[in-house]
């Protein structure tokens, strides 16, 4: 025993020895838990594989007289300083249940694995109170070799568990006889660090790492969840849970989606349009249509908790006219959809569950690069008997349909369920009002365009925020890179008459449905604050990034009211595309930053003039779905994801979080 008048660190061995006098020898090392930390209850299994032919030797420490220990296979009485051996057969695991605390060190046998020599090794096991809901584990660096994580759990929570952002669906679970709980061995090669979580903030689970080369091995606890007898509060490395509730406030997230895709330049009919869906929890996905101009489609699709699906859709669901091209798709649980539509030009955007949609609309769109290009506004109805208003900007000629309007007056259409319309124009219709009956979505924009009228032209579209979900404050920022030569164009609409606009460069007053614009240069970022609810449009300026062409792009921008701390993006699965995320944030909460389990401490943070915020680019090549969260749930931030491969782009925001007006929360 070891008494000491102030906390010290203890550890202890063997230089060699040979757990059960039989086999191969090896070096013994291991820290000691302090009596103050000991358990009660344990689960005991092997390491590095679940086919071995014999189990380990566990010894069970007393510290206090009359501790009695129970196993599977007897019941003992330990006095203080003395310990009982537990050596398990050809059952690789087993449990250890104490009255009093109790210390439990696991000798690991020697024993070939996977045709390569695995030594012997020794652990302080945690008991079962200590396990965590998160582990990050370090594997060794040296060549040859193999590391494996041994994962206990009740059985009751397996279908929770993640590696690295990956759920983990394809473990072979094997029941712990006369306990609650199953172990299994993930193997993982190559691997210097890995992260292991669970979904959920309760579902703790033990984990174990073992590595072995021949005559070298290594093994330790993944972690432990300690109690503090200063203040009886549970005390860990764990970070805060990221995985938030979708069901707390309206988001971006949802179960009904009703979304459209705008015709391409001079109406051609080739390329792609599709949606990316992402679960965020076990669902069944129903794809219906209504289409004449295509076979409709009922698609019932499952996804499993985690899951993410690209689904490409018959081209000639892009809209003319007025048809029956809408497209719902809706779900058992929530989820995330963004949408995709390529061939000449390119972009993408987030659609919005219905939820969050509205009856008024301001149209942002943008000038046609030729004069065969169009502006575009794409509606679809959501609901049966749906009057629709168009108000015209001034002097603006639209089409619809092949009918032209060359009045400045409102126009009025009835839609139902699922039809849509598209309205062309062959100058900028930014500024038009959109007013209905019902809720609507609404997509608009231009199939070639250039933001400030030099550089490459692109397809622009973004879906729009109805008016009530507007916002006063606004962060500005640049996308793909923080080292461009210039930054974008930002426009900024009044739904309201004396919408004063504040920037860093002056101060305008609005009429209902004008806008003004914010062209940045060398300065990438800025903001914008408004007395009264505006609408923040991105025009992306094409330029190179990495030697690889970026196109331009458009996104409507969330306000500072409307940052989560919750992101789960996807993006285009199509090969060549090159995918980004900007990400601003107060300067005060970077350090809780994590992306796919793995905390971000590696960015460079650049301060936004004039605010408490800062901003920095991720890239993410090779990426098709990728999680950001803040371990703060308060910890509240932007993130736009951009993606480019030469002639296509795509950019949208990464969420939003919306007011819900029929409940005020």
């Amino acid at each position: 025993m070891i008494f000491a008048s102030k906390p010290v660190s203890v550890v202890c061995g063997v230089d060699l020895g040979i757990p059960g006098g039989t086999g191969s020898y090896d070096r013994l090392e291991s820290f000691l838990l302090p009596v103050t930390q000991w358990g009660k209850q344990y689960i005991l299994t092997t390491v590095g594989s679940t086919n071995k032919k014999q189990g380990d030797i566990f010894r069970i420490f007393a510290f206090e007289n009359s501790t009695v220990v129970h196993s599977a296979y007897w019941i003992k009485v330990l006095l203080s300083g003395t310990y009982t051996e537990l050596i398990l057969g050809e059952n690789l695991t087993s449990f250890v249940n104490c009255n009093k605390p109790c210390q439990v060190v696991q000798y690991i046998r020697g024993e070939t694995i996977g045709s390569k020599k695995a030594d012997t090794s020794m652990i302080v096991l945690p008991s079962i109170k200590q396990f965590k809901s998160y582990y990050r584990v370090l594997c060794s660096h040296i060549s040859g070799f193999y590391s494996s994580a041994t994962i206990t759990i009740e059985e009751r929570l397996t279908n929770g568990l993640f590696l690295n952002g990956v759920k983990m669906s394809y473990l072979n679970w094997i029941k712990i006889s006369g306990t609650k709980y199953v172990w299994t061995v993930v193997g993982m090669p190559g691997t210097k660090l890995a992260t292991f979580y669970h979904s959920s903030r309760d579902g703790n689970f033990g984990l174990l790492v073992y590595g072995w080369n021949g005559d070298n091995s290594y093994a330790y606890p993944g972690g432990f969840t300690f109690q503090h007898y200063s203040t009886e509060d549970d005390k860990t490395n764990q970070m805060a849970p990221f995985n938030w509730t979708f069901r707390d406030k309206l988001t971006n997230y949802g179960n009904k989606f009703v979304i459209g895709f705008t015709s391409q330049y001079s109406l051609r009919t080739y390329g792609y349009i599709g949606i990316a869906i992402a679960a965020h929890f076990d669902t069944n996905v129903t794809i219906i249509t209504q289409s004449t101009s295509s076979v409709p489609l009922n698609v019932a699709i499952h996804m499993k908790e985690g899951d993410f699906l690209e689904y490409g859709l018959p081209r000639s669901l892009r809209m003319q006219g007025i048809q029956n091209n809408g497209i719902q798709v809706s779900s058992t649980m929530n989820i995330s959809i963004e949408c995709f539509n390529y061939y000449t030009g390119g972009d993408g955007y987030l659609a919005l569950p219905t939820d969050a949609l509205g009856v008024t609309y301001v149209v942002a769109s943008y000038t046609p690069y030729n004069s065969v290009a169009r502006a575009k506004i794409g509606i679809v109805s959501i609901h049966d008997e749906t009057t629709i208003l168009i108000q015209p900007i001034k002097n603006a000629v639209i089409e619809i349909g092949g009918t032209a309007y060359t009045h400045a007056g409102p126009i009025h259409v009835f839609l139902g369920k699922l039809q849509s319309m598209q309205v062309t124009s062959e100058s900028d219709l930014s500024g038009t009002m959109i007013f209905a009956s019902k809720p609507v979505s609404v997509v608009c924009g231009v199939d070639l365009g250039i933001p400030g009228g030099t550089g490459s032209y692109d397809r622009l579209e973004s879906f729009l925020l109805p008016v009530t979900q507007w916002g006063k404050q606004y962060i500005l920022t640049t996308v793909g890179s923080t080292n461009k030569k210039q930054g974008d164009i930002f426009r900024i609409f009044a739904f309201e008459n004396s919408t004063v606009v504040h920037s860093a460069y002056w101060i305008k007053v609005l009429l209902s449905g004008t806008y003004t614009e914010l062209i940045l240069g060398e300065n990438l970022t800025s903001f914008v604050n408004c007395n009264k609810p505006c609408q923040v449009v991105q025009y992306i300026r094409g330029e190179t990034i990495g030697s690889k062409k970026a196109d331009t792009s458009m996104i409507v921008l969330p306000s500072i009211k409307q940052f989560k701390s919750y992101y789960r993006v996807l993006c285009s699965h199509i090969s060549g595309f090159y995918s980004s995320a900007t990400i601003t944030i107060e300067e005060r909460l970077t350090n809780g930053l994590f992306l796919n389990g793995v905390k971000m401490s590696y960015l460079n943070w650049i301060k936004i003039s004039g605010t408490k915020y800062v901003w920095t680019v991720v890239g993410m090549p090779g990426t098709k779905l990728a999680t950001f969260y803040h371990s703060s749930r308060d910890g509240n931030f932007g993130l736009l994801v951009y993606g480019w491969n030469g002639d296509n782009s795509y950019a949208y925001p990464g969420g939003f979080t919306f007011q819900h007006y029929s409940t005020g929360k």
